[in-house]
């Protein structure tokens, strides 16, 4: 009796190990704006004071929903 009573158990919790698990990746995918960089950094040279520079930048939205770069900040 304790091993079919062991066998059940071990069934049910594996069942609700993979409910679990497949209800956890449902609720944690996010949905929205995803931004990606492809080159997390970036690494300039010394500038003269009064030098005009440029630079672009990749950035890519990976994300379901657009994404607006707002508020931009020179470091």
């Amino acid at each position: 009796m304790k091993l079919k009573a062991m066998g059940i158990f071990v069934v049910i919790t594996g069942i609700l190990i993979s409910v679990s698990t497949g209800l956890c990746d449902q609720f944690l995918k996010k949905s929205g704006p995803v931004a990606f960089v492809p080159e997390a950094t970036q690494e300039f040279k010394p500038v003269p004071t009064g030098v005009h520079v440029t630079a672009e930048f990749a950035i890519q939205n990976k994300g379901d929903a657009p994404l607006l770069i707002e508020k931009v900040k020179t470091g």
